[in-house]
Formats: C-alpha cells, sequence, structure tokens
C-alpha cells in the first residue's frame, strides 16, 4: 500500500527507521513525497519540481535543510523551513498560472 493511504502517523515511523539505517550505512535516500510537513521534517535538501515534472528545467528550487536530525516536529526553526518549502512551491505554481493566461 503506498504510504499517501496511511495515516500519518503510521508512516512516520517507518521512515524515520529507514533515515536512521541510511546514515548508520553512510548511504543517501531519496523520497518522493506531496506532503510538505514530511519533506521538512525528514528532509537534508527539498528540491521543488516545476510545473512539468521531466521536462529540461523543472528543478525550481533546491533548498538545503540545515537543522540536525532527528528533528522535533513543533521546533521554530523547523516552521521556518517548511515555510520555505510552501514559498517555493507557491512561486512555481504562480509562474505556471501566468503561463497559462489564469491568475495568480
Amino acid at each position: 500500500m503506498p504510504t499517501s493511504k496511511w495515516h500519518r502517523h503510521c508512516w512516520r515511523r517507518p521512515k524515520i527507521d529507514q533515515l536512521d539505517a541510511a546514515r548508520r550505512l553512510g548511504t543517501t535516500l531519496r523520497l518522493v513525497t506531496n506532503d510538505i510537513d514530511e519533506a521538512s521534517h525528514l528532509a537534508d535538501r527539498v528540491w521543488v519540481l516545476g510545473s512539468h515534472p521531466g521536462a529540461s528545467g523543472s528543478l525550481a528550487a533546491d533548498l538545503p535543510l540545515a537543522l540536525p536530525q532527528p528533528r522535533q516536529r513543533d521546533a521554530a526553526t523547523l516552521a521556518h523551513q517548511r515555510n520555505a518549502v510552501l514559498h517555493a512551491l507557491q512561486a512555481v505554481h504562480a509562474v505556471h498560472a501566468v503561463r497559462a493566461g489564469g491568475s495568480q
């Protein structure tokens, strides 16, 4: 079952366990998500894709998240990083709306 179907509390622990295992092994994980909270909490870097993923130049933003792991979900600095990801996503949608002839 895809994790998008799970309740948030069900997927959080397995993903944190995966991150812990990757750190112990010295390897990198690539997490694909559409959940801003999940990305802000788990990732060390967030890539925001443009409105046409896979197209040349579709990387709209590359945001390093400099908080040490493991992160506390209620930390004020985590909220700041979450807002940075949200603003990058909003910028992508604004550009897409303008190109499509819609309003911002």
